[in-house]
């Protein structure tokens, strides 16, 4: 199946379970395929599109959104179903139902604290492995048994 295909139709499903989302707009569309996503690699091992994301200005933003203009495959069509699986549509659910309330600024502010957008240069490809990244630094205890392992010439 076609990177095109999967990210019309996730771009679908979102739409349609997003229809009496007052916030939703352009903006907010292109930051909710990010975190679907990027969320789906975390969970479920593999992003769902496959989309290239890079740092941009305005938030991380899929090669495959640039060339899709979303007016088109929303217009009287319907997500095909059977390219989602059961996982896949539950984690965009959960992604959805936790920023039903936030609109394309507030998720651009999130999007931009993640650790792969920080790390990357403009422009640049985000990897999706970065969304395993922790947020918060190493404990006292991680730096310590670093340091220890360094010293039995376990990592050099």
């Amino acid at each position: 199946m076609s990177q095109d295909l999967k990210i019309r139709n996730l771009i679908l499903y979102v739409a349609e379970r997003s229809a009496d989302d007052a916030n939703l707009d352009r903006g907010k569309l292109a930051l909710l395929l990010f975190f679907c996503d990027f969320g789906a690699h975390a969970e479920l091992g593999e992003s769902i599109t496959g989309a290239r994301y890079r740092k941009l200005p305005q938030g991380p933003i899929s090669d495959e959104w640039l060339g899709i203009e979303p007016e088109q495959p929303i217009s009287g069509q319907s997500a095909d179903l059977s390219l989602l699986s059961a996982d896949q549509r539950n984690l965009v659910d959960s992604v959805l139902r936790r920023h039903r309330q936030d609109d394309a600024t507030s998720l651009g502010v999130l999007a931009k604290a993640f650790p792969g957008y920080e790390a990357a240069f403009d422009g640049e490809e985000i990897p999706y492995h970065t969304v395993l990244i922790p947020r918060e630094g190493p404990t006292q205890a991680d730096v310590d048994r670093g340091l220890e392992l360094i010293r039995q010439g376990v990592l050099t």
